[in-house]
């Protein structure tokens, strides 16, 4: 996290391996994870991630805007075959 005030970049207050965006989609948990480029998981957010999908939650990993709508679209889809 950048200090501005100091100048510096120092360690940000929130644990290690959470989502970018955490949102309830109806009545679900969904966790976002947004990378871009070559930017890849880090172990923390791998563990995350089982931790999410094991408790019944959802977990995307997304790349684009594109990737993020198509994903999002195939949840809904999924959530309203139900």
């Amino acid at each position: 996290m950048w200090d501005a005030a100091k100048g510096v970049h120092r360690k940000g207050g929130s644990t290690k391996g959470v989502e970018d965006i955490i949102c309830i989609v109806m009545g679900r948990y969904v966790g976002i994870e947004v990378k871009a480029g070559k930017d890849r998981q880090s172990e923390d957010q791998k563990k995350r991630q089982f931790e999410v999908e094991r408790a019944g939650g959802t977990y995307l990993l997304v790349r684009s805007t594109d990737d993020f709508i198509k994903q999002f679209n195939r949840l809904m889809a999924q959530r309203f075959k139900k």
